[in-house]
This record gives C-alpha cells, structure tokens and sequence, in this order.
C-alpha cells in the first residue's frame, strides 16, 4: 500500500485525516477511541478563556435533506466545549503520551490580548502539536463581529496571538467564508504571523421554518437563531474559497468543509491543502470512516504511480483561471448515449426551458440540433444515468 503519511507545517502525520473541532473531538473517551480507529490527528473542540465559557442551548444540530438522501447539509449553533481549560489540558498530556505519532492541535477562542495569551501559553504547556485559532465562528461571541472577516482586524488578532507562542508551536488560522474577498482576508492572516490556514469554517445561515406549524425547524423552546452551515452542500463553496487561497498566499493549507469520502479529500489535496479536517460526516458514518478514507487515498495512489502526498497537493491549480481566460474558440455540443438513454426527457425540458432549445423527441429518445447547441451542458446537469457528454464540435 501506498504511503499516505505526510509532513504539515514541520510535523509529521500518519495520515492527512483530522478530526475538525466539534462534538467529535470533545472528550478523551472520544478522541481516544478515534485515535484507535485511525485517525491521523484531531483538533479538540474549541475552549474559551476561563470565565468567558458559555452554557449551550439544546437541541443545536439539525440537518437538511434532499432527494431522500439524509444530511445534505448539517446545520448547528452549538458552542464551545463545556470543560475547563485545565481539563482540556490534561487531555492534551494523556493524548500525547498514549498516542506520541498522532497529531493533537488545540482550538481556542478569545476576544482580548490577555484571554489569548492565557490559552496559547497553558495548551503549548499541556504539549499540544498545534493551535488552532478560532475566529472564524458564525455564531460568534454575541457581538455579531467576526474578526477573520475584516482584513485589518484578523492581522492585529494574529500578530497579538503569535507574539504569545513561546515554544514555536504552529499556528493555525481558520479561514471564514462570510466575506467577500476572502484573499485579502487570508493576505491578512499570513502578514499578521500565521504558519498555516484553515478552511473554510460553517457557512452562516438560518435552517428554515416548517410551514404547517410556523416554527423554524430546529429550536429550544419555540426560538431559533442563525448557525453554521456544514455538510456536503457546502464542498463548492470551500474548494473555491481554498483554491483561491491557495494561489494567492505561500502558507500551507489545511482543508474542510463538505469531506465524506477520499475523493472528497483528494479534491482539496489537488487544490492545496496538505491535510484536511472532517467533521459533519463523522454524525453520519462513525470514527470507522477512516479506515475507507486511508484504504481508498492508498489504492489511488497505487493506481496512478503515486509515491508522495507532496505529489498531489496543488497538482490541479494550474487549471483554474480567470473567467476572461476561458476560451472563446473552443465550442462544444451535447452527445447522447443511446444505450443508456431510458427517454425520461429531462434534458429535453432543461434544454428547452433553460437551455437553446436544441433537443426534441424522435422515436422516444432525445435529438440534438447542431446548429441550435452551443454545448451550454444544462442537459447534462439533470439526466438520470449519466448518458450525456459535451464533446468537441467538429
């Protein structure tokens, strides 16, 4: 098998798949038994300063689904971890004397130089590998600012955490994308002293109302507010963000958001990042996903000749461009395989109400007008069995 183990900001990982700060990663029962399943490393679930820590409000979790399939998108305004700095610590201790090649990075939260500077020093005491910081968070600290929005204010928070790391332990810097340019933001961080970026953290929104009963469908007691959104539906939106981030800053990438599977993680690999972290998927497949997430990076690898991790991480970079660098000479047209085709005419609806109108009905299957197609690829998006290929027009 191939060797899927790799090196991060100057240390070394059994494998690229982390646990993300959440509920997985909040107790030692759990990071243990997920250690033992696998798992290359884990970011225990955030701790705020002594004093600042707040209660939860329950339930916190919801999901979306679509099309019968459970959990297209994962939805949450949970918090923090309930446990004290010094217990969090002394996880920190155990994990690393236990489990000396797993990689342990601690997530901290705070809104003053003091409360930073308390976390950074006693988790760099406690030995953690890295530190992760989160000021990324949709929910926020109840002020409705998020620092990793605002170019200016991230590199002031980062120059005054990094200033407080005393033993070089890494710092890692979770990217938001509630911004609109999200490189000027991560310029930002990378100026302000970060040694890594993280992201994308959970997608601000609000996860909906029933309709018959007038109540959004995930609250405490009759209310509800806005949370983080997370899951499959958000994958376009991180692999954007970190494509974007990866071109136009030097530092090493850390990727999530929308993981569930190798190729998933293959995705944010070939656009940058050297590791990645899961969280939204570990509701729904258990800590035992990682054994598929290794066994699967390990046989691609094998199958394409591939010796290094460093071989992957940004090898599709170099297709993403501009819009205006797109070709304009370059025409495509819609190509129909017949033996797969079942004639449900969705490509003909979308052809004809989104598209140029080039399909029509012949004998129970789609036609497709050459002079009328451009090759726009609507058709594609909507078939049921995958029969349909923008080709070449000769």
């Amino acid at each position: 098998m191939a060797d899927i183990s790799t090196t991060f900001c100057g240390i070394k990982f059994v494998n690229p798949f982390v646990i993300a700060a959440s509920p997985s990663s909040d107790s030692l029962e759990k990071v243990e038994r997920a250690f033992l399943e696998g798992w290359g490393g884990a970011v225990l679930k955030t701790i705020e300063a002594r004093g600042c820590q707040r209660a939860l409000a329950e339930p916190n979790m919801g999901a979306l689904d679509f099309a019968g399939k459970k959990q297209m998108a994962f939805f949450n305004y949970d918090l923090c971890t309930q446990q004290t700095l010094e217990e969090l610590c002394s996880e920190i201790r155990y994990l690393k004397k236990k489990f000396p090649d797993r990689v342990v990075i601690a997530s901290i939260m705070a809104s003053n130089r003091p409360q930073w500077k308390e976390l950074v020093e006693a988790v760099e005491d406690a030995g953690c590998d890295m530190i992760e910081c989160s000021i990324s968070c949709p929910q926020g600290d109840g002020s409705g600012k998020i620092p990793a929005s605002d170019p200016q204010l991230l590199e002031g928070c980062v120059q005054d955490i990094k200033q407080y790391v005393r033993k070089g332990t890494p710092l890692i810097v979770k990217m938001t994308p509630n911004v609109t340019d999200i490189v000027a933001v991560a310029k930002a961080a990378e100026k302000g002293g970060a040694d890594s970026l993280c992201g994308i953290d959970t997608v601000k929104s609000f996860i909906g109302i029933d309709i018959e009963t007038g109540l959004p469908k995930l609250h405490v007691n009759g209310k509800s507010t806005y949370g983080g959104l997370s899951g499959p539906a958000i994958k376009p939106i991180a692999l954007g963000c970190m494509a974007q981030i990866a071109q136009y800053t030097g530092l090493p990438l850390g990727g999530v958001g929308g993981i569930s599977n190798y190729e998933d993680a293959l995705e944010f690999m070939m656009l940058g990042c050297g590791m990645v972290e899961i969280c939204s998927a570990i509701s729904k497949y258990g800590y035992r996903m990682i054994k598929n997430l290794c066994n699967g990076l390990s046989d691609f690898m094998d199958r394409h000749g591939i010796e290094s991790l460093s071989e992957i991480v940004g090898s599709s970079l170099k297709y993403i461009v501009s819009q205006q660098e797109l070709s304009r000479d370059w025409h495509g047209i819609s190509t129909i395989d017949k033996e797969k085709c079942i004639g449900c005419k969705s490509c003909i609806t979308a052809c004809q109400d989104c598209g140029f109108g080039a399909m029509t009905l012949e004998e129970g299957r789609p036609v497709v007008d050459p002079d009328k197609c451009p090759g726009c690829g609507v058709c594609k998006t909507v078939c049921p069995k995958s029969c349909i290929q923008i080709l070449e027009q000769q």
